[in-house]
């Protein structure tokens, strides 16, 4: 059943500090699932207690969904702040915010460096394809996700790695690495 399964999830969220992978179209399932839950608790033709009990569990269902959301944000935004690589298998939009708290962070940091001088509108919903090579000056045993959301590391000092270009900046404001430029 689609509430066993929901509450299942939920908990092992709750238990588990890392991102559990879950299927591409999670959340619409469980969409379309609240809204029958709510027209059956509402234009049922059935009787009034079969009318509360689908409404007992459409307020269930609708508070699991919203607190398993809420567990999935808190934990997307500390990978990403991390630079830690996410899951594979996350929703259609997980993928799309993690794109977007990707690029906002980055205009964050930008602008509280003063590195984004000229304030430009971006459009949030497109990732930077472009790439830098980067001397790392320190160790970086951790993996990082990529900006284009691949997996990347662990580096040992002097290495050179071609990364996204948001990659190779926060390394170095983080004093981990150098921009390189190669000339011709």
């Amino acid at each position: 059943m689609l509430y066993d399964k929901l509450l299942n999830v939920w908990r092992r969220e709750r238990l588990d500090n890392k991102i559990l992978q879950i299927e591409e179209d999670f959340f619409q399932k469980y969409q379309t699932y609240l809204n029958h839950l709510e027209t059956i608790s509402k234009d049922s033709v059935e009787s009034e207690l079969t009318q509360k009990v689908f409404y007992k569990r459409f307020l269930r269902v609708n508070y699991l969904i919203n607190d398993l959301i809420r567990m999935r944000l808190e934990k997307f935004y500390l990978a990403i702040l991390k630079n830690q690589p996410l899951p594979e298998n996350i929703s259609m939009e997980e993928t799309t915010f993690s794109k977007q708290l990707q690029k906002l962070i980055k205009n964050h940091y930008d602008e509280a460096l003063g590195l984004n001088k000229e304030k430009v509108e971006e459009d949030f919903m497109s990732v930077d394809d472009t790439y830098e090579f980067c001397l790392l000056t320190k160790d970086e045993n951790d993996k990082i996700i990529g900006g284009d959301l691949q997996v990347y590391g662990p580096f040992k000092k002097g290495d050179i790695a071609l990364l996204p270009t948001e990659n190779v900046r926060n390394f170095v404001i983080r004093n981990i690495g150098r921009k390189l430029t190669i000339l011709d």
